[in-house]
């Protein structure tokens, strides 16, 4: 699953295997997103017996020994490799932002957060005709990290006179009204399709009722929020200039 890791930060990483014994084995191999591989030492913990299992079976605990540390920005793989009993390979990804996006409060979401909504967005421009999603917005996607962080900050901007007020427990749900302004934004800014500007618009529809509900819940946490407050709906598909009023 992508994640809102970014650069510098470390995981200790862990794979359960089951069953397992003592001919069990497991190798942990570290791939970045310029594609440079690189061992990581794992041990193997206790075998331990699996509750209900007849004839008996075991589950093993195999751990990285020293933390895997993210380096880079992109998309990372962490692929396990196992061998004798419970042998197989797993592949786990993770998505490492350069930050979180630049100059804003905790509450702003990642690129990460932003392009699960729209991971159409997130194909490599690098790789022609490879149409992974790579999960976040980096120099190798249209649009780029840079514009991207430019709609997580306007929408943030529409959120920000609640932001000012409100409890931190509310501080996700923020960050959610955030992330899906911003990806109807950008679905709408990119629509290369009808398609794509009907998922514009579906975005946005779901934004302005996750919004709705912030309010509501500041209200609810005894917080006169701002009900004249205006959302600029100027440059989605499907709606004339002008403006949204909560």
């Amino acid at each position: 699953m992508p994640s809102d890791l970014g650069v510098g930060d470390s995981e200790t990483v862990t794979l359960n295997v089951a069953p397992a014994d003592n001919t069990t084995s497991a190798t942990l191999t570290a791939t970045t997103p310029g594609g440079t591989s690189s061992s990581v030492t794992v041990a193997g913990g206790a075998l331990a017996e699996i509750p209900g299992s007849n004839p008996v079976e075991y589950t093993q605990t195999w751990t990285s020994t020293t933390p895997v540390t993210f380096t880079q920005a992109g998309r990372w793989v962490l692929r396990w490799v196992v061998t004798g009993t419970g042998g197989g390979a797993e592949d786990f990804e993770r998505y490492v932002l350069p930050a979180r996006t630049a100059g804003g409060p905790t509450w702003w979401p990642g690129r990460t957060q932003v392009a699960a909504y729209v991971p159409w967005l997130t194909v490599s421009l690098s790789k022609p005709g490879d149409q992974t999603y790579q999960g976040t917005f980096s120099d190798d996607t249209s649009p780029d990290g840079a514009v991207a962080d430019r709609h997580i900050a306007d929408a943030g901007a529409l959120v920000a006179p609640l932001a000012t007020v409100m409890p931190a427990a509310l501080y996700e749900l923020a960050g959610t009204v955030t992330a899906l302004h911003a990806a109807a934004s950008l679905a709408a800014a990119y629509a290369r399709t009808d398609e794509d500007a009907r998922r514009a618009e579906n975005l946005l529809a779901r934004a302005v009722t996750a919004y709705q509900r912030l309010t509501t819940a500041v209200d609810d946490a005894g917080v006169d929020a701002d009900a004249d407050e205006p959302i600029l709906i100027a440059n989605y598909p499907g709606c004339e200039p002008g403006y949204l009023f909560f």
